[in-house]
This record gives structure tokens, sequence and C-alpha cells, in this order.
């Protein structure tokens, strides 16, 4: 009869080891109940066929950029979002519509340098030296005319890898492997970038600033690139230095990895993160508290659930 008795129904005081008594003594067992083990048992081999194993950041499949053009890759959106207007003909207000920010002289001239490499498809022009133009260059080049979405949210990941914070804006992609991408890093987005990074997502995470400008940057980038590729490869890529460099001459963009820009803003940063390019905001020096005025209003964080800083 005691032998049916299910564990809470037994006449016996519960062992305080419960499951995890190892007492073989039988008068133990005669004095203290304890749960069945067989079904213990039970319950460990349902729970280990469900055990997920998370992947390591650069295995990640989220930490893939979204595309709006592809539809596997985009995130949900709220079904209360509007949709964007009609794009604008002029490439500059269009490119301000899906982004939200203005780009830089650099960006536009970078865009008729590469036209002049390959008139047919300026964002392939430095593709024998492992880099292709993206992100607001989609809009030059006409590659998000067949995205079918026009949602605004969308668009302001376009090309944003998992673990890129929103002040680093990509604009060229390198090598899939390590996924290292260039961008401009703005610590405002109503001020022009403060320069131009690289991030290699399947690596750190760290965006490491190359310099004032997006040519400073790739000329940096195609330095690196001849202390390690082969003789034939380095005549391609001397080529294409060659003829950036006089570009830049011509227009006066200054090629220096370290600017006096970037060195003055260096000096407004007040306080490190986990990417390492910093943090400016205006700062008080009497409260010593600094911060950023959000877009959304009070009432509207509220709402979300979030907390007012």
């Amino acid at each position: 009869m005691e032998a049916r008795l299910t564990c809470e129904e037994a006449p016996r005081l519960l062992c305080k080891y419960g499951q995890k008594c190892y007492q073989t003594n039988p008068l133990h067992h005669q004095k203290y109940k304890h749960p069945p083990k067989r079904k213990i048992e039970a319950k460990v081999g349902v729970a280990s066929k469900k055990k997920k194993t998370v992947a390591p950041p650069g295995n990640n499949e989220r930490n893939v950029p979204v595309l709006v053009e592809d539809e596997c890759k985009v995130l949900s959106v709220p079904e209360e979002e509007e949709d964007l207007p009609p794009t604008p003909e002029n490439e500059n207000e269009a490119i301000k519509q899906k982004f939200l920010v203005d780009m830089p002289e650099d960006f536009y001239s970078f865009w008729s340098f590469c036209k002049s490499l390959s008139p047919d498809k300026p964002e392939e022009a430095l593709k024998d030296v492992g880099l292709l133009l993206v992100g607001p260059f989609d809009i030059l080049s006409g590659n998000l005319k067949k995205a079918k979405t026009r949602k605004l949210s969308l668009y302001l990941i376009h090309w944003r890898y998992y673990y890129d914070p929103p002040e680093f804006q990509t604009v060229v992609k390198g090598d899939d492997t390590k996924q290292y991408h260039m961008g401009y890093f703005r610590d405002d987005p109503q001020e022009p970038p403060c320069f131009v990074a690289r991030n290699c997502a399947a690596i750190d995470c760290t965006i490491t600033p190359m310099a004032e400008n997006i040519f400073g940057a790739v000329n940096a980038y195609l330095d690196a690139m001849k202390g390690k590729c082969d003789p034939f490869q380095k005549m391609k890529v001397s080529k294409v230095q060659n003829s950036l460099k006089s570009w830049a001459k011509d227009n006066n963009f200054v090629l220096d990895v370290l600017s006096e820009a970037m060195k003055a803003r260096n000096k407004k940063v007040v306080t490190k993160t986990f990417h390492n390019a910093g943090l400016v905001v205006p700062w008080n020096k009497k409260t010593e508290l600094g911060y950023r005025k959000l877009i959304e209003t009070d009432a509207n964080t509220e709402e979300c659930g979030g907390e007012q800083l």
C-alpha cells in the first residue's frame, strides 16, 4: 500500500536534500521520503532535448546587415507606421528623406570619383580591391528602386549590422568573412559626421576611426592592403590609390589619418563606450551631467514603457 503512495502522501518526513539526496542507508529511507528518481530523470531528458546553444557574435545570424530589399532580413515594423511620401527626384533630398541625415560633400564627390572609374556601375568601381559602395549610395545607384517597402524605420537600419550603434552609418562594405564595413560616425544627427570609421562585426564590433572623410578612410584601407597582398594585386591597389589621391588633391580633401578636427573631437569625449569611439554630448561642469535630448517626447516614452532619464 505504501509503495503506491506518492511522495507527498507518504507518512514520513521529507528529506531536506530532496532529489539531491545520495543516502543509500535503508534506515534513512524508512524515516524520510524522497521524490522518485525515475521521474527526475525523465524531466532531465526532456530538458536536454530542448536545450539551445548560443553562437558567438561572429557566427550569429542576427549579426548580418539588414537590407531593405531583402525581405528575409527585414525586421517587422509597427502597423500604425505611415508610409513615406513619394521619393523626391533630387538625390540629396531622397537620401535625407530615407536616412534623416545630410550627407557630407565628400560623400557625393566620392560617388563622382567612382563614376570616373566605372561609369556603368560606380558602386562596384572598387570591387578589385574588395570594396562595394552600399547604404545611402544605394539611392545614387538606383539599387533601392526595387525595394517594396516605404517604411522609414526600415531605411534607417538599411546596411546596419546588429551591433552597430545609431551613430554609425555604413557606406562601404568589405570582406564578408570579417563583416568589414566603413561608415560615417555622427555624435549628433543634425551635424556633419565626425569621421569615417571601420568595424569588423564578426571579430569584435570595435569602431576604429580611419580619417576625416571617405577619401582618407579608403586611402588608409589601401595602404594596409598593400602590405598584405601579392605583387599582382599590389599593382591594382596602387592604380586605384593613385587615382584616389589625385582626385582628393584636386578637390581639397585631406587624407590624414588623424586630422585636426578629429583631435578636437577627441578632447570633447565625455565617456568611453563599448565600441571605443567614445560619446560626445552637451556637458554641464557644475552638475557634472551630460545628456542628449531624445527625439521622442516624455509622453511617448512612457507609452512605450521606457524610463525617463
